[in-house]
């Protein structure tokens, strides 16, 4: 990921990390929400779990979705939401979420430029 270093030009973030590991969900929240909140404040964000089909896998252990939900609330996220480019699950909900959140925010007189 690359630094927007024009507050302007953000309509909605998107923290990503993997359901499986938690050294990634870690560092999203202790390292880039807070320093993305601090270039964007006030631009509406969702967490967003990446490799949703492995809940699912008795081999992996991902991190329990009462957490994740938890961490949503805590860092201000509008909603928590999984998905797996590998299956498509939830892939198209999250861009349309994505997007009427990007336009809600838009309307501000803060922006009219759109980053995807």
């Amino acid at each position: 990921m690359f630094p927007i270093d024009e507050p302007e030009a953000v309509n909605v973030i998107l923290y990503c990390f993997c359901i499986t590991d938690e050294n990634s969900f870690v560092n999203l929240v202790g390292e880039w929400v807070p320093n993305m909140e601090k270039k964007h404040k006030g631009v509406p964000s969702i967490l967003v779990g990446l490799q949703g089909e492995l809940r699912s896998c008795s081999t992996s252990k991902p991190i329990g979705i009462d957490v994740l939900l938890n961490a949503a609330h805590k860092i201000g996220a509008k909603e928590y939401l999984e998905c797996s480019a590998t299956t498509g699950y939830n892939i198209n909900h999250l861009f349309d979420f994505a997007f009427a959140l990007a336009l809600e925010n838009a309307t501000t007189p803060r922006s009219t430029k759109f980053h995807v």
